[in-house]
C-alpha cells in the first residue's frame, strides 16, 4: 500500500486524485477481494492518460492495481484468515515450473536490455524508447502477469471464504472461486469502454455513418501513438471473454437467473437478448471502424466459432430452455452477420481500399521481419535468450541509419529544453483547448554550426485524433544563425479552415494539439520553451509524441517481438504456460472456459502475425493473465 501511494503521489498532473483512487480501490479490495481479478483486466486498459501526462513507463493503472492488490491481500490474510499454502491442484507442478521459467526469461531479458541501453533521466519521457527505461516499460507487463498468476494460484488453493461459503482445496464438494468469470467481466467492461470511445471518436471527427474515407479509429488506446495493433488486440482478446460472460457461461453468477413466474421470465429473456444484441452491435461497429483487415476477419471468425460451439453444446441438452437459448444465440449471430455483410456492401470504398493494399503491405512487412530475424539468428545468445527488453527500437533505428533518440527533453529550474533530431516523421505534441489563441515562446539553437543548410522547426496546431489530423494552422522557422528567438501566436485552425461538415455541431468537442516537428535533416534545440493559452500565464507544457513511421519502432509481429527480446527461452515459457494452465477436468465450466481460452490464443497468434503486441505492457499483462486466470 505504501508503494501504491508513493507511485500515485508522484503523478505529474493530478497526484491528489490518483492517491484518492488508490485508496478507493484498496477499499474495494478489502471489501470484495475477489474483484481484484476483474479490476486487473479492466484497469490495464482503462487507466491510461498518456496524452495528458506524457508518462510512458508508469501509468495510472500501476498505482491502482497496487492499491487494489494490497486491499485484496489484507482482506484474505486478516479478515478471511487465508493461509497462502502450496497449491494442491491438478498439474500444479508443471504450472509452477512454467511460471518460474517465464520469470527467469523475463529477468534475463530485463538485465540484457538494461545493460545494452544507455541511461537517461527519469523526467525525459520523450527518449524512453531508446534508453534503459524502455526495458522497464516492457518488462512491467510480464511482471504484472506473473504477480497475477501467483495470486490466482495462491488464493484458489488455500482455505478461502467467497460469498459467505467456506471453500478448501480438500473439499471436493465446493468448486474453486470463479476467477476466470471475474477476469472476463473486467475485460467486458474494458471492451465496452473502448468501443464506446471508438463510437464517440467517429461521431465527433467524421460522422457516425460516414465511411467514405479512411479513418482508422483507435478510441482511448493511447499506446497506439506509434502504431501497433493495440485496439485490434483488445477486440480479439476481449470479444470471446464478453461472449463467455453474456452468452457462453450459463452457470456464471453474473448472468441473470430465471424468474419464478413465466411472464417475468419472458421479459427477462427479451431484455437480455436486446442488451446482448445491442452490445455486440457496438462491438461489430468498433471492429469495422478500426478498418483493420486482420481484425475484421479474426473477430468475425471468433464470433462464428463461439456461436457454433455454443449452439452445438446447447442443442445436445435436453432442457427446452437451453434449446430456446441456443435459438436466440443463432438468431443473434445471424443478425450480426447480416448487418456486417450489409455494412461491407454499403461502405466499400474505405475498407475495400485497405484490402486492396494487402499484397504490398505484406511484402513490406516480410522484408521488415526478415532483417529482424537475421539479426536474432546471427548470435547464438540472442537466439536463446534474446536481445533484451526495450532494444528493438534502437536496433531498427541504427539499422536505418537514423539519429537516436529522435526527441529528448531536459527540465531544470522550471525551464524546458526540447531537442528534435532530423530525419524522423515524429511530432512532439501537447494538448490544448479549442477556441483560444496560443502563444509559443522559446529560443531556437542550431546544434551543428558547420552545415550550410538552415535548421527548421514547424509549429503545427491541428484538430487531431490519434492517427488523423484535420484543420491545421502552422508556421515554419528557418534558423540560419547560431540561434533565433521564437515568439509566435497560433490561432484556432478552424478560423482558417472550416471544419469538416460531417458533424458541425460537434466541432467544439474535437481535441486539438500543438505539435513541434523538425522537417529538416539537422537537429534543432528549443530552449526555455513555454506556452500561454488565451492570454494567460506562461507555463511549461506537458509533452507526448506520435510517429507516422510505425516500422521504425515495432517488429509488427508478436512472436518475432517475443523472440527478439526473450529468445527461445521466453517463447518456450509462454507456450508451456498455456499448456500447463489449460483448464483441468475438475474445473467447473471447463468446456466454456477451454473454448474461450482456445479462441483467444488462436486470435492472439493470428493478430500477432501483423502486430508487435508484447511491446505494450497492458497487452502482455492481459494476454498472459488470461492464461493464468483460466488455470485457476
Amino acid at each position: 500500500m505504501i508503494a501504491a501511494i508513493g507511485v500515485a503521489w508522484l503523478h505529474p498532473v493530478w497526484p491528489g486524485v490518483q492517491v484518492g483512487m488508490v485508496v478507493a480501490f484498496a477499499g474495494l479490495g478489502l471489501w470484495r477481494p475477489w474483484w481484484f481479478f476483474a479490476v486487473f483486466s479492466a484497469a490495464l486498459v482503462m487507466a491510461d492518460a498518456y496524452p495528458w501526462t506524457g508518462q510512458l513507463v508508469v501509468r495510472e493503472y500501476d498505482s491502482i492495481l497496487l492499491g487494489n492488490l494490497a486491499g485484496c491481500l489484507a482482506a484474505c490474510a486478516v479478515e478471511r484468515e487465508v493461509q497462502l499454502v502450496g497449491p494442491n491442484i491438478r498439474g500444479n507442478r508443471l504450472a509452477a515450473f512454467a511460471w518460474m521459467l517465464l520469470g527467469v526469461s523475463v529477468l534475463l531479458a530485463f538485465v540484457r536490455g538494461w545493460i545494452s541501453l544507455p541511461a537517461a533521466p527519469w523526467d525525459d519521457q520523450l527518449s524512453v524508447y531508446f534508453t534503459r527505461w524502455n526495458a522497464v516499460r516492457q518488462a512491467k507487463g510480464f511482471v504484472w502477469a506473473i504477480v497475477f498468476g501467483v495470486v490466482c494460484r495462491c488464493l484458489t488453493t488455500s482455505s478461502v471464504v467467497s460469498d459467505g461459503v467456506s471453500r478448501s482445496p480438500d473439499d471436493s464438494s465446493s468448486p474453486p472461486p470463479p476467477i476466470f468469470d471475474y477476469f472476463a467481466v473486467g475485460a467486458t467492461i474494458a471492451l465496452v469502454y473502448v468501443c464506446l470511445g471508438v463510437v464517440w471518436e467517429r461521431m465527433v471527427y467524421v460522422g457516425l455513418f460516414d465511411f467514405s474515407e479512411v479513418h482508422r479509429a483507435s478510441g482511448p488506446i493511447w499506446t497506439m501513438h506509434i502504431g501497433g495493433q493495440h485496439i485490434d488486440a483488445l477486440l480479439v482478446i476481449a470479444f470471446p471473454l464478453a461472449w463467455y460472460t453474456l452468452v457462453g457461461n450459463t452457470a456464471s453468477k453474473f448472468q441473470v437467473a430465471d424468474s419464478s413466474t413465466k411472464s417475468t421470465r419472458g421479459i427477462d429473456r427479451v431484455l437480455r437478448l436486446g442488451f446482448t444484441v445491442g452490445f455486440f452491435l457496438v462491438v461489430v461497429y468498433a471492429t469495422f471502424a478500426t478498418m483493420s483487415r486482420a481484425t475484421i476477419v479474426i473477430v468475425g471468425a471468433e464470433a462464428l466459432w463461439m456461436a457454433g460451439v455454443q449452439w452445438h453444446g446447447k442443442r445436445r441438452g435436453s432442457e427446452g430452455g437451453n434449446r430456446g437459448r441456443s435459438y436466440s444465440t443463432v438468431m443473434s449471430v445471424g443478425l450480426l452477420v447480416c448487418l456486417a455483410g450489409l455494412a461491407t456492401y454499403q461502405i466499400p470504398n474505405a475498407i475495400r481500399s485497405r484490402f486492396e493494399n494487402t499484397a504490398q503491405d505484406s511484402r513490406t512487412r516480410l522484408a521488415h521481419w526478415t532483417r529482424i530475424a537475421k539479426h536474432v539468428v546471427s548470435d547464438p545468445r540472442r537466439l536463446l535468450f534474446g536481445s533484451g527488453f526495450g532494444t528493438t527500437p534502437t536496433f531498427l533505428a541504427m539499422d536505418d541509419g537514423r539519429t537516436i533518440p529522435p526527441a529528448s527533453l531536459q527540465q531544470q529550474n522550471g525551464q524546458l529544453s526540447l531537442r528534435l533530431s532530423g530525419g524522423w516523421p515524429m511530432y512532439v505534441e501537447t494538448m490544448i483547448p479549442a477556441g483560444n489563441e496560443v502563444a509559443v515562446d522559446g529560443n531556437l539553437v542550431r546544434e551543428r554550426q558547420d552545415e550550410g543548410e538552415p535548421t527548421r522547426l514547424a509549429v503545427i496546431r491541428s484538430v487531431k485524433s490519434m492517427f488523423q489530423s484535420y484543420e491545421k494552422a502552422s508556421k515554419t522557422f528557418d534558423v540560419t544563425a547560431e540561434s533565433a528567438e521564437m515568439n509566435i501566436r497560433v490561432p484556432d485552425p478552424r478560423e482558417i479552415v472550416p471544419p469538416k461538415e460531417a458533424a458541425p455541431t460537434l466541432a467544439n468537442l474535437r481535441l486539438q494539439t500543438l505539435a513541434f516537428y523538425n522537417p529538416g535533416p539537422q537537429s534543432v534545440v528549443v530552449n526555455d520553451l513555454t506556452i500561454a493559452i488565451g492570454g494567460g500565464d506562461k507555463h511549461v507544457p506537458t509533452l507526448f509524441f506520435t510517429c507516422d513511421d510505425h516500422l521504425a519502432w515495432r517488429t509488427k509481429n508478436a512472436l518475432l517481438q517475443l523472440w527478439h527480446c526473450q529468445g527461445m527461452l521466453g517463447a518456450a515459457a509462454v507456450v508451456l504456460l498455456a499448456f500447463a494452465c489449460w483448464p483441468g477436468r475438475d474445473m467447473p465450466g471447463r468446456g466454456a472456459v477451454g473454448t474461450t481460452l482456445g479462441c483467444i490464443l488462436i486470435g492472439i497468434v493470428a493478430i500477432g502475425s501483423v502486430g508487435s503486441l508484447f511491446d505494450a505492457a497492458w497487452i502482455t499483462a492481459v494476454a498472459v493473465g488470461c492464461i493464468g486466470a483460466s488455470g485457476r
